[in-house]
């Protein structure tokens, strides 16, 4: 007969109250090696582990029972005793369907408390996009959508134009905010109101001429300061 396994803890998956459970080993399966002289309620006990009980009397009445191990339960389970796991980690489910240690950390996890919806999205939502355009082929003043746009004096129109950036107290464009400036054609005045437009590097306030084929950029630098600077700008 061979030694318990006192490593696991064994059930039965159809037992009786009352059954007397002998103990006896062998290397074949019992359905295979079975005898009449193994009573009813014995507990068979193969070499790779694997135990049955005997149900009947015939050669097939027996009933596998299942160790702990297997990942198999019936019924209600009160508690289950196992190695403590590694602390502070996330729980997942392994390529077995049984659960296991990540290398995820709880401090890890924390991070996205508070998320709403899919992360990915909101990275999406964050990320540099393209430069939308606001083509215009008059004179005309910003408005606040233009934020972040580039405005483009197309060549199909051969006229000089005036661009107007308005006075912070007219139109609020948070510091921070840059507007580019397109020139395909003849010449585009960027126009200053009350506030102050600083040429750079040199420091100059005022409006500024850009030239055909020119491009500016204007950073809101404080609430009624910008900074200009670009190729063709004068």
């Amino acid at each position: 007969m061979h030694a318990l396994d006192f490593n696991h803890a064994y059930r039965v998956e159809a037992v009786s109250i009352g059954d007397n459970i002998g103990l006896f080993s062998g290397v074949q399966s019992p359905v295979v090696a079975d005898t009449s002289g193994i009573p009813v309620g014995s507990a068979y006990f193969q070499t790779d582990g694997t135990i049955w009980k005997r149900a009947g009397l015939g050669p097939s009445d027996w009933v596998r029972m299942v160790a702990e191990d297997s990942a198999l339960f019936t019924g209600a389970v009160s508690s289950i005793t196992i190695s403590n796991l590694a602390l502070s980690r996330a729980l997942v489910s392994d390529g077995s369907g049984k659960v296991a240690v990540s290398a995820v950390t709880a401090t890890e996890v924390g991070y996205v408390a508070g998320v709403t919806s899919a992360i990915q999205a909101q990275l999406n939502g964050k990320a540099a996009k393209e430069i939308l355009q606001n083509s215009r082929s008059a004179n005309y003043t910003l408005v606040l959508s233009d934020a972040g746009k580039q405005i483009l004096h197309p060549a199909a129109d051969n006229t000089a134009r005036t661009f107007t950036i308005p006075a912070n107290s007219s139109v609020a464009f948070p510091v921070g905010t840059q507007i580019w400036f397109v020139n395909e054609r003849n010449t585009v005045t960027i126009a200053i109101t009350t506030d102050t437009l600083m040429l750079s590097p040199s420091g100059a306030t005022g409006s500024r001429t850009l030239a055909a084929r020119g491009v500016a950029t204007a950073l809101k630098i404080t609430a009624t300061k910008w900074m200009i600077f670009g190729y063709g700008l004068s």
